[in-house]
């Protein structure tokens, strides 16, 4: 595969430490060819997609040691997943099934949800690829630098009521979560979160939910590997954003959310990661209304 084939995609990695030694610059090399190769199942044609993935699997054979970073540090395995899922081209799928083989991957890819789950739909939308690569059904942290990691689908009225759960690791992360609308460039910047402008609003694992740049206290706490959830109903009139930690519904909630939301997750800590446990469409809602206790915060 010549250079300049390599070039259109971005080859070039700036996510690891320069090295000193001759074993550990030939070892970088490796790594930025090979996620340049992640680069091309990610962005290019299904024949360069085909094309990269032998290309990747030539590597392999010879440096298997690759593996480990090309799992932890790329967002391969979320590539091959969102291919077997949704390609319909048979020979990208067939090699996709062949090297998940070959790197014992097969499992994380191969994944089938029935019913009313929309979880096989889930993929992070990585603003930075600097700060955080996708993951399957999330995002993990690959810097100390603040990111809001919004996920698709998207989700408007026609979805009627639509739940979503969580889960986060990493106990130096300011585990936060919540819904965005439109996706813009301000959400690129190290000090945005969901809950800092106008367009989106959050909960942090201190209780508090965050809207306009205001921390509200009232909600429960909530740490390391615990289930939050979010539930939109986008069916009632004003729109409402209902927040649950572990399993339980909480006290302060959003009314007058957006026609389109997206959900999303946020990182802040070097291989912090979130992935999402639960994602359906449902007619009725779980979330209570009319309790005493409750308190509504305009969007």
């Amino acid at each position: 595969m010549d250079s300049n084939y390599l070039s259109r995609y971005g080859c070039k990695s700036e996510l690891r430490p320069n090295s000193h030694t001759k074993e550990e610059i030939e070892h970088e090399q490796k790594f930025a060819d090979m996620r340049g190769f992640v680069n091309i199942i990610q962005e290019g044609s299904d024949s360069d997609k085909i094309k990269a993935i032998d290309s990747l699997s030539e590597q392999l054979k010879t440096d298997i040691t690759i593996k480990e970073d090309l799992v932890f540090f790329t967002s391969m395995v979320e590539a091959f997943r969102q291919i077997y899922l949704n390609s319909e081209n048979d020979a990208l799928k067939d090699k996709v099934i062949q090297i998940a083989v070959q790197m014992g991957i097969e499992r994380q890819i191969q994944v089938i949800v029935p019913g009313s789950s929309l979880l096989n739909q889930i993929s992070a939308v990585v603003i930075r690829n600097t700060r955080v690569i996708q993951i399957p059904y999330g995002a993990r942290s690959i810097q100390s630098h603040g990111m809001v990691v919004p996920l698709n689908p998207e989700i408007t009225t026609a979805n009627k009521i639509v739940r979503c759960e969580m889960k986060f690791l990493g106990r130096g992360n300011t585990h936060r979560y919540g819904i965005v609308g439109p996706i813009t460039q301000r959400m690129a910047h190290i000090n945005y979160c969901p809950g800092s402008d106008r367009d989106s609003v959050g909960a942090e694992k201190t209780g508090e939910i965050i809207r306009r740049k205001e921390w509200i206290q009232g909600n429960d706490q909530f740490g390391e590997e615990d289930i939050v959830g979010m539930e939109v109903n986008m069916t009632v009139n004003p729109r409402t954003l209902h927040f649950f930690v572990k399993d339980v519904q909480q006290k302060h909630f959003f009314t007058g959310i957006p026609e389109k939301i997206r959900f999303c997750g946020y990182l802040n800590q070097i291989q912090s990661e979130f992935y999402v446990v639960l994602f359906e469409e449902s007619e009725i809602p779980r979330a209570e209304t009319g309790r005493m206790d409750d308190v509504a915060h305009e969007f």
